[in-house]
């Protein structure tokens, strides 16, 4: 009965070193899935602009307008950065 306090205060001091390590590693998974959702949203806005770019040019064909020959480069160039950016 004597050795009860003492076992369970080393029991305490493990379970802290544990939770300290536990939460060393939590933080840095978060970092890294924070860094991975940046990517994504990148990666999202610069397809969105490859695709209204594919949607003009068809457009562009269908209808021979010069309005859809001169944005289509444009979206192109600020899409294809975007995609490209974190790959």
């Amino acid at each position: 009965m004597r050795d009860w306090p003492r076992t369970t205060s080393a029991i305490a001091i493990r379970y802290k070193k544990d939770a300290e390590a536990i939460e060393v590693e939590a933080r840095a998974k978060e970092a890294q899935s924070a860094a991975e959702e940046r990517r994504a949203l990148w990666l999202d806005v610069g397809e969105g602009l490859l695709e209204l770019a594919l949607v003009l040019s068809s457009l562009y064909f269908l209808s021979k307008r010069r309005f859809f020959r001169s944005s289509v480069p444009l979206l192109r160039s600020l899409g294809l950065p975007s995609v490209s950016r974190d790959s």
